[in-house]
């Protein structure tokens, strides 16, 4: 019988452990899910507070419309949690750019005929002059199909930069929806999207049929995100083989191709045949020891962006506040303002009647710029830098009645050019040493919530296949 060690108590790690705990595994009798702060979730943080207001530190919704994110509507009904579930209308999902000093709806606002041609051209050249790179990009990837188009390039810079906190420049086209899709072509992905939307609205999951006959684009839940790591948490409090050890940190990992030993400051935390890595990878790479120094400086080699999220509430319902999910910018607006989230437009539902929420992301690849202009990186001079930005961008005066600060350090890994050929590398080790190392989390493949649940349902049934040839 043998024990599987799962490190890392977020999304991943939640639900990777749950996952090998609903499957059929005779020979795994002890599973150990191994976090190292006093609580799970990771970088979903919800707060509730006292007047029924809920605030989101990290992710606040989950996205739906493909098969990757079909898997978490599927998540939601196994936890029992579909009644909770709160679709956002599309009316409440208009985008915004703060562009050229102004709040502009996209296209709308734009010309629209000039973006149209544009875009067709773009397709045209996609399809039958230009041949996909092994990796370049994302900027360059779309600089050659829409270079002449600045507003396209504009709303595509904003994009990642509230998706990756970075620029187009430094991201794999790869590992975007453009590169991640496997398709030779821009129409081709419009096609694989249009197909697995058919397929899906013949999925055995009635949630997830119901989202595409109804075109989510995305959903929460009653209490917040945090809800899904509740749900997670007792489900498996509920299974006799599995354990959870909080305040754990994990020192040192002693790996060889039969076991592997995680040691902390208090000594042994537990022995495991298999472990399941969800932490950042350069955070595993400094427990590695110096044997596998090859694979550290793989893992090491995968860049992080530390993001500051402001949640501020105010006791009124601003009407400088328009219908949407919120804006975005371009790095030439204002380099370290990622974008603002109009809680309160989105999801209601969270706070009392007539009181405002809202959400701003600063910082990432602009941590520095960011510094600079508050000087002390601390509650106050971020919080005064933010409510200064809104007068200037939204022509808020108003002052929030209760703000949050959170500092969530190296949360967002860069899938930079080149990290494809760095997981070659990485995996091409584990294999060569034979080791009982699955790697999943945002380090690798995804970044986002469903994302991060789809690759950790994929890593568990790898490994599932794997018990079942050894035995």
């Amino acid at each position: 019988m043998s024990t599987i060690a799962v490190l890392g108590g977020g999304i991943a790690g939640l639900s990777s452990t749950f996952f090998l705990s609903r499957l059929a595994l005779p020979s795994v009798s002890k599973i150990v899910l191994i976090e190292g702060s006093n609580r799970l979730g990771g970088w979903i943080q919800t707060e509730r507070l006292e007047n029924g207001t809920i605030l989101e530190g990290g992710p606040r919704s989950f996205r739906s419309g493909g098969r990757v994110e079909a898997k978490t509507l599927e998540l939601i009904e196994m936890l029992g949690l579909k009644d909770d579930i709160i679709k956002v209308p599309r009316e409440k999902m208009v985008r915004r750019l703060y562009y050229q000093g102004k709040l502009k709806v996209f296209p709308k606002d734009f010309d629209k005929w000039k973006i149209v041609r544009t875009s067709f051209k773009g397709l045209l050249k996609d399809r039958f002059i230009l041949s996909p790179m092994d990796d370049e990009s994302v900027k360059s990837f779309l600089e050659k199909r829409f270079g002449s188009s600045p507003e396209i390039m504009a709303f595509a810079e904003s994009m990642f930069r509230g998706i990756y906190a970075s620029s187009l420049d430094n991201i794999s086209y790869k590992f975007s929806m453009f590169g991640k899709s496997g398709c030779k072509s821009l129409m081709d992905l419009n096609i694989q999207m249009a197909n697995n939307k058919k397929e899906l609205l013949k999925d055995e999951s009635e949630l997830v049929r119901r989202a595409t006959e109804e075109r989510w684009e995305i959903w929460g839940l009653k209490h917040g995100t945090g809800q899904i790591v509740e749900g997670l948490t007792d489900a498996l409090k509920s299974d006799p083989r599995v354990e959870i050890v909080t305040n754990s940190p994990c020192q040192s990992v002693d790996l060889n191709s039969k076991s592997a030993m995680l040691k902390g400051s208090n000594g042994d935390i537990v022995q495991a045949d298999h472990l399941i890595s969800t932490v950042l990878s350069k955070n595993l790479a400094s427990m590695l020891p110096a044997e596998h120094e090859e694979l550290s400086g793989f893992l090491a080699s995968v860049q992080t962006v530390s993001v500051v999220v402001v949640n501020l509430v105010y006791d009124q319902d601003l009407e400088e506040v328009p219908e949407g999910f919120g804006h975005l910018l371009p790095a030439s607006e204002d380099p370290p303002f990622l974008g603002v989230v109009y809680d309160s437009r989105v999801f209601p539902e969270h706070g009392p009647a007539n009181t405002t929420r809202l959400t701003v992301m600063l910082g990432g690849a602009w941590m520095k710029e960011l510094v600079e202009k508050v000087g002390n990186l601390n509650d106050e001079s971020v919080v005064n830098l933010t409510k200064e930005t809104l007068h200037k961008q939204m022509n808020i005066t108003a002052s929030p009645s209760f703000t949050k600060v959170h500092y969530q350090m190296d949360c967002i890994p860069q899938h930079s050019v080149g990290h494809k050929d760095t997981l070659k590398h990485i995996y091409s080790y584990i294999n060569e040493h034979e080791l009982p190392l699955v790697l999943t989390g945002s380090s690798y493949r995804e970044i986002g919530v469903t994302g991060l649940i789809y690759d950790s349902l994929k890593e568990v049934l790898s490994l599932r296949q794997k018990l079942e040839d050894d035995s």
